[in-house]
C-alpha cells in the first residue's frame, strides 16, 4: 500500500466501529440511488470497490450471483465479513490497485471512494479492465459543486448529482474512456 492508502486505512480502521451510525443514513441513501440505476439487472459477478462495512452489499445481495468486497480498511472488512451476506467474498486491497482478474465483472460499484481531481482516469481504466465488455460501471466522483464533469466523462450514459460534492456516473465500459 502506498502511504496515502495507509493514511486513509488507518483512519477507516480507526472510524470503523462508528461508521455505520455516523455515515449510514447518507451512505445508503446513495446505494438506493445506485440500485435505482442499475434498475432490473442481474449479475454474475459484482464487485463493490471501497465495500466499507458491507452495507451496499447487503442491500444488493438479490442482484448478484456472486460478489467482491474490496476495501483498504481490514476493520471495515471484518464488519463486512459479519454481515454474512451470502455468496459474498471480501479483499483487502486499495481501489488504486485493483488484484481482479481482467473481464471477471458485469457490475462494478464504487461509491464514495473516488475523487475528480486525482487520477480518476486510472482509476475508470482499472474499472474497464475488471470489466467483461457488455458490464455497467457505477461510481461516484466526489468533486467541487458547479464544476463540469470531467472531461473524460463528457458523455457518460447517466449521471446524476447525490450530495453537495458527489455525482454518481452509470457507464458502459466502451464508453469510459472514450
Amino acid at each position: 500500500m502506498e502511504k496515502d492508502d495507509r493514511q486513509v486505512a488507518e483512519w477507516y480502521n480507526a472510524l470503523s466501529g462508528s461508521y455505520d451510525e455516523l455515515y449510514g443514513e447518507e451512505q445508503s441513501s446513495k446505494y438506493e440511488t445506485v440500485l435505482g440505476f442499475l434498475g432490473t439487472g442481474h449479475f454474475r459477478v459484482l464487485i463493490d470497490i471501497g465495500c466499507g462495512t458491507g452495507t451496499f452489499l447487503e442491500k444488493a445481495h438479490e442482484i448478484y450471483d456472486h460478489a467482491i468486497g474490496i476495501d483498504l480498511s481490514r476493520r471495515m472488512l471484518r464488519i463486512a465479513r459479519r454481515r454474512k451476506t451470502a455468496n459474498t467474498d471480501y479483499v483487502l486491497a486499495s481501489s488504486n490497485s485493483l488484484p481482479i482478474k481482467d473481464a471477471s465483472s458485469d457490475c462494478s460499484v464504487s461509491i464514495s471512494t473516488a475523487k475528480a481531481e486525482s487520477n480518476h482516469s486510472a482509476f475508470i481504466a482499472d474499472l474497464k479492465r475488471i470489466s467483461r465488455p457488455d458490464a455497467l460501471l457505477a461510481f461516484t466522483l466526489f468533486q467541487q459543486p458547479g464544476l463540469p464533469n470531467p472531461e473524460s466523462l463528457l458523455k457518460p450514459a447517466r449521471s446524476t448529482i447525490i450530495s453537495d460534492r458527489e455525482t454518481l456516473y452509470l457507464l458502459p465500459p466502451a464508453e469510459a474512456l472514450e
